[in-house]
């Protein structure tokens, strides 16, 4: 990929630019967004234009976030688990509820980051 992308994987300003002009032009859609929860599930990386992030070099929040009361809420049933800063974390029914100290904890029981999550 070095071809494709030089400086390992980190998009030039003008790639960013012109994939910044064609989302303008052809705005991603549910079918789009569905596609890359599942791709993001498999290979464990975030494709910054769909969610509309900002790609950097340096990495963005740390990897372990706590709620007031120290914890990641985890759904049981779909295996997705919330930040507190996330907008479905309260909308887990109680009875599919997971607690977890971090996101390292979630990640090592198999759960993955809710799409929605900032």
């Amino acid at each position: 990929m070095e071809w494709a992308y030089p400086g390992h994987g980190v998009l030039s300003r003008s790639n960013q630019n012109l994939f910044a002009a064609w989302n303008r032009e052809d705005p991603v859609d549910d079918w789009e967004r569905e596609r890359a929860r599942r791709i993001e599930a498999i290979q464990w990386n975030r494709n910054p234009f769909i969610w509309g992030e900002v790609p950097s070099d340096r990495p963005t929040a740390p990897d372990v976030v706590a709620s007031a009361n120290g914890t990641i809420i985890g759904n049981k049933k779909s295996k997705v688990y919330h930040r507190p800063d996330c907008p479905s974390a309260a909308k887990v029914s109680p009875q599919n509820r997971v607690r977890f100290a971090s996101e390292a904890e979630a990640q090592a029981a198999g759960y993955r980051l809710a799409g929605n999550c900032p």
